[in-house]
């Protein structure tokens, strides 16, 4: 089972990070909503955040 993008933000594996942050978006996408917390997290991997 893989880390979870937030553990591997914090050991600065950013890059493993943003690509299971941009898996998750597009599952939410799929279903038709995605939280506002997983917005934050996906303008991050996408380069627009922190």
């Amino acid at each position: 089972m893989p880390w979870p993008p937030v553990v591997l933000r914090k050991e600065g594996r950013n890059a493993q990070a943003q690509a299971q942050y941009r898996k998750a978006a597009a599952l939410y996408a799929a279903e038709g909503h995605t939280p506002s917390g997983m917005l934050a997290n996906l303008d991050w991997a996408n380069g627009k955040g922190q």
